[in-house]
């Protein structure tokens, strides 16, 4: 059927809709010829002739492996920064006549087992906010239906982390909200008004840009998603200055802060983040890949975040040179560790070279590292019982090592564990990796 909606009285120009009834399982094609029959007064009658394709899309796009450079990012897989930068790639293919792949979603999320520490994790440095800032404990949830199997095409809800804000519309376009806009609310983020996910386009104080546009100007809610997006391909990013800036400054950043790269024709996509702003533990990094009909597929994946292992800066060799049975700062020798990489299971130290002789040892041998870096209060543990090191001519047997002094003169007590630097307290161990 047809109905006016419009008509000009100057021209007597008439615009009408024809609303045609499509099988929502199938689609169709359909011609449409339109005749003007006022052929009076030596006018002539024009007709017009249209085809239009109505296509039905039904099924969300299929996400690829998630990966970081070429190693897939699979269970406990470890999230680590090198050269300040962690990469997250991936393709998302969309079925032959699919309505097409249009853009990703992804966060960071942490729930334990238990339920507890739930928050949302956010890569994003913001100036002047200390390292609790990444670390969200209040937000608002939104429900929203993914597929999460391919095969089977089945439906599950997930909790979208994000703010709840009412607010009005003055545009199509735009909504000004009546509380306030926090920071984990970005341009190039999305926002769920009117029951559809938009990009926000910009931000300028309580009033947000966004597209597309609503279909009127009613809404007076709005859920701010709290989350990364690959969906700027209008100019392509890149890094404007050195990769150690915190936050990055990115070239043509659509101002979510993260450097992004997408092509919604082949599906490719990828994005670098600092992973360093993230706190060190569990966590779960989720992706969701929207088409261009709305219908919305998601992966999962449990990571640990693991940027700020302790670190050994240097080590001192004591030995006791005038038998009292103590360990006197005069007694040990420094030395630096020059290694970069902090991550390595076992450490070798060769006390001779650049001009110095031998380490040479008198009776008993103390090990004292300098650590630095992990979280939180760090014990000094030696181990009492690990395999043997060959050092020059033999090997030490740890389980002879009794220290009682550190270099600058702090006891040194045997603990169950092994030696520990008092005072000391205990470490909160997020996991073995720490």
């Amino acid at each position: 059927w047809t109905k006016k909606s419009y008509e000009n009285p100057g021209t007597k120009k008439v615009a009408y809709k024809v609303y045609v009834k499509v099988d929502p399982s199938a689609g169709a094609t359909y011609t449409v010829t339109a005749k003007d029959m006022d052929g009076g007064n030596g006018a002539t009658s024009k007709t017009f002739t249209g085809t239009y394709t109505v296509a039905v899309d039904n099924t969300a796009p299929i996400i690829g492996d998630i990966k970081s450079g070429d190693e897939i990012i699979g269970e406990n897989y470890t999230v680590r920064d090198s050269s300040y930068q962690f990469t997250i790639d991936n393709m998302v293919t969309d079925e032959a006549g699919g309505s097409g792949f249009d853009y990703v979603l992804f966060f960071f999320g942490r729930n334990d087992a238990d339920g507890k520490n739930a928050a949302y994790l956010d890569p994003v440095k913001v100036a002047g906010e200390s390292s609790s800032f990444n670390k969200v404990t209040t937000y608002d949830t939104e429900s929203i239906s993914v597929e999460t199997n391919p095969a089977s095409r089945s439906l599950e809800s997930v909790n979208l982390y994000g703010k709840s804000l009412s607010g009005s519309q003055s545009t199509k376009s735009d909504f000004t909200v009546n509380g306030t806009l926090d920071k984990h609310i970005r341009a190039g983020g999305l926002v769920k008004i009117g029951g559809v996910y938009r990009t926000i386009a910009s931000i300028d104080g309580k009033k947000v840009t966004f597209t597309p546009e609503t279909a009127d100007t009613s809404a007076d809610t709005a859920f701010f998603v709290y989350g990364q997006t690959a969906n700027n391909d209008s100019k392509r990013e890149s890094f404007n200055g050195s990769f150690s800036q915190n936050p990055y400054n990115i070239k043509n950043d659509d101002g979510d802060g993260i450097l992004e790269s997408i092509n919604k024709t082949t599906g490719v996509w990828s994005a670098t983040l600092r992973s360093g702003n993230l706190p060190d533990g569990n966590a779960t990094l989720y992706v969701l890949a929207w088409d261009k009909a709305a219908n919305v597929a998601m992966k999962k994946v449990d990571v640990f975040v693991s940027n700020n292992a302790p670190r050994i800066a240097k080590v001192y060799l004591g030995t006791d040179i005038d038998d009292n049975k103590e360990f006197e700062a005069s007694e040990f020798e420094e030395y630096s560790w020059y290694s970069t990489d902090g991550f390595a299971e076992k450490f070798y130290l060769k006390t001779e070279g650049s001009g110095r002789k031998p380490f040479a040892i008198k009776g008993s041998l103390a090990v004292v590292p300098e650590i630095i870096g992990a979280n939180g209060t760090i014990n000094m543990v030696m181990n009492k019982a690990p395999d043997a090191v060959t050092v020059a001519e033999g090997a030490v047997n740890y389980d002879t090592v009794k220290p009682t002094k550190s270099a600058d003169g702090t006891a040194i007590t045997e603990g169950a564990a092994g030696y520990t630097l008092s005072p000391s307290t205990t470490a909160t161990v997020l996991d073995s990796r720490n």
